[in-house]
């Protein structure tokens, strides 16, 4: 793999790729809408997960550069400002979901910051967009990112600087990055922590794979099957290696006779019921089949019942089945 950019950071690393990618529009189409109140009240929970999430960073202060320290808080003046906020209970109001509200107001406060002349200042956008994105991972209940292993390069169109002050250097060798400056928060970061990086390089993740190795899950007939295989590698996708068969007689006894454990809602302690059962995660059937019947058969006919009954058992106790 060959990838050219703007190198800011000089250094050679080696080491295994990860992607870093949050497609939070993706999400956002899922959500289910609350009426006003809830979806104000789902804001302000947010809102007080996020600062906590910013003072937690904080407390571990001798781990942090100061540049590191310093954007963090600017982060906690951002969260906190009251036009941003306005704006946003002002586009819930406007009967828009919460995560829409702040994206909409991002979105509104970066076409400020795009219009100023200074690039130091025009960079403060992706600060902006960071503190969003936090407020997003906390509505849509989202995880927080995490470096997977050691001697990682981590591959992104972009990097929140909140999520690169929490990077250690003993796992993260280099940054690429899709966009970014020499002046941004994210590459100011990457210095102070000594993190090989360049910016402007196409990033494409069919070209590029996570890790060393790649996992495959195949179907089979008893369940799935976890393969693991070192790349380079051919994966293809095929029909399935089994035909779905009619179930025995006796798989068809043990079923009825096994006990079905109920789970209902008053089982779960604070669950949100608007986001449950069909409304809450629709599913969608592609395709559905009935397995072809097995013509291989054998005709019990002995004359009497009471024979034909014996003969019958006798075969399915020499096939297994009884």
């Amino acid at each position: 793999m060959h990838k050219t950019g703007n190198v800011v950071v000089e250094g050679v690393a080696i080491g295994k790729i990860q992607f870093l990618n949050a497609d939070y529009e993706e999400q956002i189409k899922r959500y289910m809408t609350g009426t006003e109140e809830e979806e104000k009240k789902r804001y302000q929970e947010a809102h007080t997960l996020a600062k906590d999430d910013l003072e937690s960073l904080l407390e571990d202060r001798d781990s942090l550069s100061e540049s590191e320290a310093e954007i963090i808080e600017a982060h906690q003046l951002m969260i906190d400002d009251i036009t941003f906020e306005d704006a946003i209970l002002g586009y819930i109001e406007q009967k828009m979901s919460a995560p829409s509200a702040v994206l909409k107001a991002v979105d509104d406060f970066k076409a400020m910051f795009e219009e100023i002349d200074d690039e130091y200042l025009r960079e403060r956008q992706k600060d902006i967009v960071d503190v969003g994105n936090r407020l997003l991972r906390k509505l849509l209940h989202m995880k927080e990112f995490s470096v997977v292993g050691a001697d990682v390069i981590l591959c992104a169109k972009d990097i929140e600087p909140s999520i690169m002050a929490g990077l250690s250097e003993k796992q993260v060798k280099a940054i690429l990055l899709g966009s970014g400056s020499k002046t941004s928060h994210t590459v100011i970061i990457a210095k102070a922590k000594g993190f090989v990086t360049m910016v402007g390089v196409e990033l494409d993740e069919m070209e590029i794979a996570d890790g060393d190795d790649i996992i495959v899950k195949r179907e089979s007939d008893k369940g799935y099957d976890m393969i693991s295989v070192q790349k380079p590698a051919i994966v293809t996708v095929v029909k399935t290696e089994f035909d779905p068969r009619y179930p025995t007689i006796k798989s068809k006894m043990a079923a009825r006779k096994k006990e079905i454990t109920v789970i209902t809602s008053e089982d779960i302690p604070n669950i949100d019921l608007t986001r449950c059962g069909l409304k809450g995660s629709p599913t969608k059937v592609r395709k559905t089949f009935t397995p072809v019947k097995n013509k291989n058969c054998v005709m019990v006919n002995e004359g009497e019942v009471e024979v034909s009954a014996v003969k019958l058992v006798d075969l399915l106790v020499d096939a297994k089945v009884l």
